[in-house]
C-alpha cells in the first residue's frame, strides 16, 4: 500500500504524527514497514523507517514541502497497521514572493544556517 505524496505549499513542510503503530518488528524493517521519504517518490532521501508496536505518538517532519508515505507488508505476521494524521507546518525557509522589488536571504541571516535546511522561493514581479 502506497499513500501519495504528502505536499504542502512553498516554504512549509509536512508533519506527520502517528498515534498509534502496531507493525511486525524485525531487524532492518525486513518484514512490515512504514517509510517515510522527504521528497515527492520512494527515490527521495528516506527520512525514517518505522516497525514497532507503540502507542506513543511518533512525529516526522519532512525538511521541504513533500512528503512521500510507504506501507508494505509480507504474507505472514500482521498488526493492526498504523494511525496517524498529517499537516502543513508554515515557517521554515522559502515561500511566495509577489512584489515589484524586495529582500531574499537564507535562513537566520547573517548567522549561520541551519542543517538541513532545503528552502525554495517563488517570486513573481508584475
Amino acid at each position: 500500500m502506497t499513500v501519495d505524496a504528502l505536499l504542502s505549499e512553498l516554504g512549509s513542510k509536512v508533519e506527520l504524527n502517528v498515534w498509534d503503530l502496531d507493525i511486525e518488528q524485525a531487524e532492518n524493517c525486513s518484514y512490515d514497514h512504514l517509510r517515510v521519504y522527504g521528497g515527492e517518490d520512494a527515490s527521495s532521501a528516506l527520512i525514517t523507517e518505522l516497525c514497532h508496536k507503540t502507542t506513543d505518538r511518533v512525529q516526522v517532519q519532512s525538511h521541504g514541502n513533500n512528503m512521500f508515505v510507504v506501507f508494505n507488508s509480507d504474507f505472514t505476521v500482521s498488526g493492526k497497521g498504523f494511525y496517524g494524521t498529517y499537516n502543513q507546518v508554515r515557517g521554515g525557509c522559502g515561500g511566495r514572493l509577489m512584489a515589484p522589488r524586495g529582500v531574499i536571504n537564507s535562513p537566520n541571516w547573517p548567522a549561520n544556517y541551519d542543517h538541513d535546511d532545503d528552502c525554495g522561493w517563488l517570486i513573481s514581479v508584475d
